[in-house]
């Protein structure tokens, strides 16, 4: 997955993964910096400015899922993977134009 992302680029991620030697490769192979949100153990620490901008952005993606999520109904049939996702990619156009007119 990391080679697919374009060069500099950041990856956030919850404190379940932590995998230093993969944020290691990411930064010396394509300068991808792979932000964390760290455990309080962690081998590495943050400091107190990377906290709260990773905290700051866990919540905005979670807010964006979860606002997306609502306009879900309970089941979304489709007969393809291709029919799946243009249905997923409609529901997050709708959030679009949902928060644009509100």
């Amino acid at each position: 997955m990391i080679d697919k992302l374009p060069a500099e680029a950041s990856l956030y991620g919850d404190s379940a993964y932590t995998d230093y030697g993969l944020e290691d490769i990411a930064l010396e192979r394509k300068c991808i910096l792979l932000k964390i949100q760290r455990k309080s153990n962690a081998k590495r620490i943050d400091t107190l400015e990377q906290k709260n901008e990773k905290l700051k952005m866990r919540k905005r993606v979670e807010t964006a899922i979860s606002d997306i999520k609502k306009m879900f109904p309970r089941t979304i049939l489709a007969v393809t993977l291709e029919g799946f996702l243009i249905k997923l990619t409609l529901f997050v156009f709708g959030l679009q134009l949902n928060k644009s007119i509100n």
